[in-house]
This record gives structure tokens, sequence and C-alpha cells, in this order.
């Protein structure tokens, strides 16, 4: 069942959602919450706070929300993963039979946005069988827009993240 309270105090005054749900047997949290009202249905950009939980991982973004000129973020990203086995099974998507669970896993970004230029400040994956970071930017502002990227791949084992093919037997991840 889903649980939803929305709380809208008035134009302007910031809204509220937050949701409770049970997915595959464990709790999801959701909570959004940002700008007054007047400001999220007519602005450019407005400021949002949202975080989605669950025993198996946690994701929050903080920061603005740019429509116009162009569409994208200015804040930060987090996303902390306690088991990626464990996440996948959760989400009906196991590893491999025998693949070792490849444990924890964090991202975080930070972006920025002016007009029709967005920037990736800093990005880091960190787990096991990955270490990478980057940075980039994207200039629509130019009559040809312009895409720029630094990947530093320090480690990358993706095949520890990937699911199980459907065609092979899965595991559970154990506890």
């Amino acid at each position: 069942g889903l649980k939803m309270a929305v709380d809208l105090p008035g134009i302007d005054k910031p809204p509220t959602v937050k949701a409770n749900a049970v997915y595959n047997g464990q709790p999801v949290t959701l909570e959004v919450t940002g700008d007054n009202t007047r400001k999220l249905l007519a602005a450019d950009n407005f400021q949002l706070i949202a975080s989605v939980g669950s025993p198996h991982a946690t994701a929050r973004y903080s920061g603005a929300v740019m429509r116009r000129p162009t569409p994208g973020l200015d804040g930060k990203f987090d996303l902390q993963v306690a088991s990626v086995g464990r996440l996948l099974s959760w989400v009906e998507m196991p590893l491999p039979a025998g693949q070792p669970d490849p444990g924890p896993l964090t991202v975080h970004a930070v972006m920025s946005g002016d007009g029709g230029k967005a920037t990736l400040k800093e990005a880091r994956i960190e787990g096991k069988a990955i270490r990478a970071t980057a940075t980039g930017s994207f200039d629509s502002t130019t009559s040809v827009p312009a895409f720029d990227a630094v990947i530093n791949v320090e480690q990358a084992d993706l095949n520890a993240y990937l699911p199980a093919d459907t065609k092979q037997p899965a595991r559970a991840a154990t506890p």
C-alpha cells in the first residue's frame, strides 16, 4: 500500500510531498519540498530537495532545477547503496549464481547551470569494483553546442555490478 501526504499551504508557501510504500517486502520513503508553489509552477528555475530511501539504497538531490533556457540541475546528488547484490535481488535483477556481492556503492555529483551552460563540477563513483571521477560541461549558447568531459577511471570491473543473464539461473544475495 502507498501512503502519501501532500501539503499545499498556499501559492506563496512551499508544498511538501511525503510518501511511504512497501516494495518486495521492504519500506520505501519519498520526501520532496522546494520553493513556493508560485515559483514551482512558473519560474525558469526553482529550488528542490528530494530524497528516496529504502533499507538497500538512499538517493538525495538538493539544489535548483532549471527549465529554461536549457533544462538542467544546479546542486548536489548523492546515492548510497549498502549492498549492490542485495539491491539487485530486491529489484528482481539478481547477480549471476556464484558471483560475489560487490558490496557498497556511493555516487556523488555536484552540478551547476548558468543559462545555456551546464557543468558537472565533480562526480565520483566508489565501490569495491569501481572507482572513477569525472567533470564535464555542455554549452548550448554557441552556434554549435559544445560538450567537454574528463573521465578518470582508476578501477572498473563493471561485470561485478551486472545482473544475471535472464537465460542463466540467478542466485539470491546472502544476508
